[in-house]
């Protein structure tokens, strides 16, 4: 494998990849794929650099201590890499994206110092988001993954441990943060009546502080559901149910509000 003269290689991929250049290193060939030009900006605390091959043109640059390898074709793009400590934890991730064809999905690996797989996915239509933040209050940067699943917004989340690896995986529906690691998860239980929970971060537990059942057309709260079916799959009212004697405390007609 030819390098340019005066030039070192940092890092090269797999076959199914293309050679990832750092800084002043730029590959002139790899695989056979022939190097024609190239174009490089270097910065303070940034640089980036696209080498054109055929049939690929790869995009290298980073910023912020991450370095994001883009290769597309015939102007689309095929595959993207993140790579850095994503997670602010110390630690090297690599987030590698593949895009099929149609762009209707993505797959997505997310790797730990290169070689330990974490955890794979698919971005479909109805991904929203995907976002690194300490959810569950213990200190540790966490990967949440936000969908849109009929009138319902679900929350995938990945609880990281100190070691750099996912301890846990959680699925909440129209997560609603709180204070001091509260939140509200809510959804639909039957027509017209929407099931609270409030509920505390506990590390990698959840613990369960309130249940509520809210019947939207009377703006009543009842401890078991106010609807029933009977057997004639007919929805009926639970004879059991008594409204609560107090409103509605604020936050559950904010998480309410937002979904």
């Amino acid at each position: 494998m030819d390098v340019n003269n005066g030039c070192t290689e940092d890092e090269i991929t797999d076959r199914n990849s293309v050679t990832i250049a750092y800084r002043d290193s730029l590959l002139s060939r790899y695989d056979g794929l022939k190097y024609f030009s190239y174009t490089k900006s270097v910065g303070d605390d940034s640089y980036s650099m696209e080498i054109e091959t055929f049939p690929d043109t790869i995009s290298v640059s980073e910023e912020n201590g991450i370095r994001y390898t883009v290769i597309k074709r015939n102007g689309l793009v095929l595959d993207v890499r993140q790579k850095g400590d994503l997670f602010s934890n110390g630690r090297i991730y690599c987030k590698h994206s593949e895009y099929n064809d149609s762009c209707l999905s993505t797959k997505v690996t997310w790797f730990l110092d290169d070689t330990i797989k974490l955890l794979s996915y698919e971005e479909t239509a109805a991904f929203i988001k995907d976002s690194i933040y300490d959810i569950n209050y213990d200190g540790v940067n966490d990967l949440v993954l936000t969908y849109s699943i009929g009138s319902s917004t679900n929350s995938d989340i990945y609880l990281f441990g100190h070691n750099g690896m996912v301890l846990r995986e959680k699925v909440l529906r129209n997560y609603f943060p709180l204070l001091d690691g509260e939140f509200i998860q809510s959804d639909s239980y039957r027509s017209g009546i929407v099931f609270f929970q409030k509920l505390k971060w506990n590390e990698l537990q959840i613990d369960t502080l309130e249940q509520i059942y809210y019947d939207v057309a009377d703006k009543r709260s009842y401890i078991v559901p106010p609807l029933e079916i009977d057997e004639n799959g007919t929805y009926v009212k639970n004879k059991e149910a008594m409204p609560i004697n107090k409103m509605l405390d604020k936050c559950y007609l904010n998480a309410l509000s937002k979904y």
